[in-house]
């Protein structure tokens, strides 16, 4: 048995596994233990049927989104250091622990810049269905950068407490709002799934993606975003660095180095852009509709030369639209459609390559291995991974 001296600090993490913010999060303390550790990690998830842990009797917590005061009370009452990752509350006891969290203003500002250069004439926001502090802080950024550039922005309506909890009640005040919104117009919402939902409804009023309604979520899940149609647009956030982060002041609360300290933040890191926002401004209506005509039928089995048939237009004429509007060709956009399907298919069944192969509309699998490794970077054994997250 080890002496006191050498034994391992016992850590207990909570936060909720099923969001890939979260899984980004353990990450970075995971990358931070065995760097700086060892620690023992003991991993509260909120799955269904887990044991609640009423009183931590290690060295420290990390813990995620608390937003209870029960949990509050909980967590002052343990005597430990604690850092929290990602607040909802600022009223104390939070500012007598470590403090991380994300720079949402930042997020707001870089969704609003993105969507700016796309050159789209209209700017809408979506919040999160409680307007959270930090849903609201990504308003702001969003509003901020907009008012900068002498633009308005359309915000979502606050919603009654039934319309909050009960998704076909808000569904009516959605639809109005998406309907009188002027277009083309470029929406950002605070998270993917609120996304996916806006999505959705766009799709239930006949608002077509990205021509009419450009589309931007945050988080990057790829579960959501990937499942969407057409797949979501989103800005990733370094989570892992926000893990990393928190793992590092619980480190220094063990060390007794502070006892007060100035919240530390995680920022922002790119925007990865899928269908959802690829608006491509141009009145020209035969791009428009061959655009749409691969998006729908591109798994079907269409192909350069029935399109254009369809088009009634010479291949040559619509290939040189594709280069001037799209800088690439027709059969790439083909393509770049089949992929997308693959890599929902990829996270979300357990069909063979082959099988994927021919539901995507690839006749042969190893020339969609060539093409997907191109793409991705990865094979699509390794990118199906991702499921087990």
């Amino acid at each position: 048995m080890l002496s006191s001296r050498f034994q391992i600090p016992r850590i207990l993490v909570s936060m909720q596994m099923s969001l890939a913010a979260c899984r980004d999060k353990l990450r970075g303390i995971m990358q931070y233990e065995r760097i700086h550790g060892p620690w023992q990690i003991h991993l509260m998830s909120e799955r269904l049927g887990e044991q609640r842990v009423r009183k931590w009797d290690g060295a420290g917590i990390i813990a995620d989104s608390v937003p209870h005061l029960s949990t509050n009370e909980e967590l002052a009452a343990s005597g430990l250091p604690v850092v929290i990752l990602d607040y909802l509350q600022t009223t104390p006891p939070w500012k007598h622990y470590g403090l991380v969290g994300c720079d949402n203003h930042a997020v707001g500002r870089m969704g609003a810049e993105y969507l700016w250069l796309k050159e789209l004439p209209s700017f809408a926001f979506v919040d999160e269905v409680h307007q959270k502090n930090w849903s609201l802080a990504r308003r702001n950024g969003f509003e901020e950068f907009l008012k900068e550039k002498g633009r308005d922005c359309f915000i979502y309506p606050s919603l009654t407490e039934k319309e909050k909890s009960d998704r076909k009640a808000e569904l009516p005040k959605l639809k109005k709002w998406l309907r009188q919104l002027p277009k083309p117009v470029g929406i950002m919402a605070a998270m993917d799934a609120r996304a996916r939902q806006v999505l959705e409804v766009c799709y239930l009023v006949g608002i077509h993606v990205p021509n009419e309604v450009a589309i931007l979520g945050v988080d990057n899940d790829e579960l959501i975003c990937q499942t969407s149609y057409p797949a979501l647009s989103s800005i990733q956030v370094d989570n892992a660095g926000g893990g990393f982060l928190a793992a590092q002041r619980l480190s220094e609360l063990l060390q007794g180095k502070f006892t007060v300290a100035p919240t530390l933040y995680y920022q922002p890191l790119r925007v990865v852009e899928r269908r959802s926002t690829e608006y491509l401004k141009t009145d020209d209506p035969l791009l428009r509709e061959a655009l749409e005509s691969i998006r729908l039928y591109a798994t079907a089995g269409i192909n350069v030369n029935t399109l254009v048939k369809q088009l009634h237009v010479s291949r040559r004429s619509l290939e040189q639209k594709f280069q001037k509007h799209l800088q690439h060709t027709v059969l790439d956009e083909i393509h770049s459609v089949r992929l997308q399907y693959v890599c929902n298919l990829l996270l979300n069944t357990d069909f063979t390559i082959s099988e994927i192969a021919r539901l995507a509309g690839f006749q042969n699998e190893y020339y969609l291995s060539t093409l997907f490794r191109k793409k991705f970077g990865k094979t699509m054994s390794q990118y199906r991974q991702k499921r087990g997250l």
